[in-house]
């Protein structure tokens, strides 16, 4: 007898709860998302843009693309690696004028000092790594010349890759 009095007690209890949330829910008044245009680069980043298209005027500049767009997640645990790569982009590929990869660069600014940016970073990293993708890391300041920038980027892809896949210049 007692069972069946606790049964109906958490039966009402259960009932009035239900309610309480089902009446609650109606009350709340719908949000919709909101959405606004940002930019794509910063000031700093234009800069960039502009020093690497100066410096490879027959190569493309790609910014900001999505890492899962360069690499693919496989083996096993090709969930849990795509996971960790999904959030993240790149914030400039350069290619070739035949459209092929010849490498990844990050702009590293005083928040890559932070210990969290830094594990990012080393994802990052990885990935590209593990992918054969080649990746320059640059201070974000200052801004070098188009020059200067040609130099650091034809002498990385002259050590890392085949010399007649490296961007004519002229």
């Amino acid at each position: 007898m007692k069972a069946l009095a606790f049964l109906a007690i958490a039966l009402v209890a259960m009932m009035v709860f239900a309610k309480f949330f089902a009446a609650k829910k109606g009350t709340k008044a719908r949000v919709e998302e909101k959405y606004s245009a940002k930019n794509l680069l910063s000031e700093n980043e234009k800069k960039w843009f502009a020093a690497f298209k100066e410096a490879f005027p027959n190569a493309h500049v790609l910014a900001q693309v999505a890492l899962n767009q360069l690499v693919k997640a496989e083996g096993a645990k090709w969930r849990s690696a795509k996971n960790k790569i999904d959030p993240r982009s790149i914030d400039f590929v350069l290619l070739s004028p035949a459209l092929n990869v010849l490498m990844a660069v990050e702009i590293d600014d005083k928040s890559h000092r932070l210990e969290q940016r830094r594990a990012d970073d080393e994802k990052k990293n990885k990935a590209l790594r593990d992918a054969g993708i080649i990746l320059m890391r640059f201070p974000a300041l200052p801004v070098p010349t188009s020059e200067n920038l040609k130099k650091a980027v034809v002498e990385t892809l002259a050590t890392n890759r085949d010399p007649t896949n490296i961007p004519k210049t002229t």
